[in-house]
């Protein structure tokens, strides 16, 4: 029995000194090991230099504000300025011939949107867009039916994951549009549908650290 005591006192104070040695203490088991865990894993100083090293400069709300302002362009290609919706309206119920789209009109729609790609878009999907919206610009001069204008009502992020210069978001979008179409009888019916559209967009900071969307994936 004495010789068990002085072993065991023994093994009490190699522990303890291994113990003091490694720089540890010795816990009882339960919820104050836990929180010895988590700190033993947080990252040092040093570490977490590093990591905030790695993020951005601009904040996640920037990419956001950024990818919105582009869904919001493409949504709205080829879309006339109210002025000519209210002409074309007034056209219709006074039985009066439809006013056309002017060249000059399409002119300044077209470099509004090439504004809107150059600004907001790189790589592939800047020439994707660039053809969506020659497309969106050339069926306006339809004389079935008539644009009266389309955009965004409301685009909302669902994930955004941001790293050094990538993001990668995905976001649903309200887009409407309203036109007039011609109907066989030779009267005009007003369109106004609503869709909800889901979006995956790739981003990349440029050198200047301007964010452009480089892919864009749409569902809907």
């Amino acid at each position: 029995m004495g010789l068990i005591s002085v072993t065991q006192a023994a093994i009490v104070v190699s522990i303890t000194a291994v113990a003091a040695l490694s720089g540890c203490s010795i816990r009882p088991s339960g919820p104050a090991d836990a929180a010895a865990v988590v700190r033993a894993q947080a990252p040092s100083a040093a570490t977490s230099a590093s990591l905030a090293a790695a993020v951005p400069a601009e904040s996640l709300s920037t990419v956001e504000a950024t990818f919105m302002t582009a869904i919001e362009a493409v949504e709205s290609f080829g879309s006339p300025p109210p002025a000519y919706q209210l002409s074309v309206q007034s056209a219709i119920s006074m039985r009066q011939p439809i006013p056309r789209f002017s060249q000059t009109l399409r002119s300044d729609l077209l470099s509004a949107g090439q504004a809107a790609i150059a600004r907001y878009f790189g790589g592939p999907q800047a020439a994707a867009e660039r053809r969506i919206l020659a497309i969106a610009v050339a069926e306006d001069i339809s004389a079935q039916v008539i644009d009266l204008g389309s955009g965004a009502s409301r685009v909302t992020v669902e994930a955004a994951h941001v790293t050094a210069g990538r993001a990668v978001i995905d976001a649903t979008v309200a887009a409407w549009s309203l036109s007039m179409t011609r109907q066989p009888d030779g009267q005009w019916q007003k369109l106004a549908p609503v869709r909800v559209l889901r979006y995956t967009a790739v981003m990349r900071q440029a050198d200047g650290g301007q964010w452009h969307v480089v892919g864009l994936t749409l569902e809907g």
